[in-house]
């Protein structure tokens, strides 16, 4: 399953990194339209490895209009985890074209909202598309935290790692619900998985003496 898991990643990366490449333009603020590039399922992948062939980029414009109490956001960073491709059987009950949704990291472009402002960095979990404007509707149905301060352009990749899913997971059931004591040997399943790596990190940092690890 690991393996399967790890050729789906690899396959979609090679996705990812397509729409990556196109991420990085300079956005004209005085423009009135965005050109938005997203990231579509074509159809159900039921067996095998999903390829390139079953994604597309469809673009989209956006108005570059910001309302009150909204923001503009532009996506730098996609998180493609194996949970993913269970997104894309059929048995999930599921359109088979749709949107791409994951964790994502970006910067803020624009804002008339009180608690976020030009140039805030996030984590969020949203769909795949490049530029995007959040109401307070989405802040209500979907996962955003702030990253400005703990990263920058260069770094910001940490908010869908350390600073992200991930670390939170990591954090929560190792510090909150195992309660570790010093001086433990404790055994870390899938210890070379994004949560799992960031547990070993933790348990030596708070004394555990002995950290084992399946792949």
């Amino acid at each position: 399953f690991i393996v399967y898991c790890l050729l789906f990643i690899v396959k979609l990366i090679g996705v990812v990194v397509l729409i990556i490449d196109t991420f990085k333009v300079s956005v004209n603020m005085a423009s009135k339209d965005l050109t938005v590039k997203t990231v579509w399922a074509k159809h159900f992948v039921d067996s095998g490895n999903p390829t390139a062939d079953d994604f597309e980029i469809v673009e989209t414009e956006l108005k570059n209009e910001v309302g009150e109490g909204n923001f503009l956001i532009q996506i730098q960073v996609m998180s493609v985890d194996p949970y993913l491709r269970g997104t894309l059987k059929s048995k999930n009950g599921s359109e088979g074209r749709k949107v791409m949704t994951g964790f994502v990291a970006g910067k803020v472009l624009q804002s008339k909202n009180s608690d976020w402002k030009q140039g805030d960095f996030f984590g969020a979990a949203l769909p795949f598309s490049t530029f995007q404007l959040i109401t307070p509707m989405h802040l209500e149905k979907t996962s955003f935290w702030k990253l400005t301060g703990m990263v920058d352009e260069t770094t910001l990749s940490r908010g869908i790692g350390a600073l992200g899913m991930p670390g939170s997971t990591a954090y929560g059931g190792f510090i909150d619900i195992l309660k570790p004591n010093e001086g433990e040997t404790l055994f870390v399943s899938a210890a070379s998985g994004a949560v799992g790596n960031l547990v070993g990190q933790l348990a030596k940092f708070f004394g555990v003496k002995t950290v084992i690890g399946s792949c």
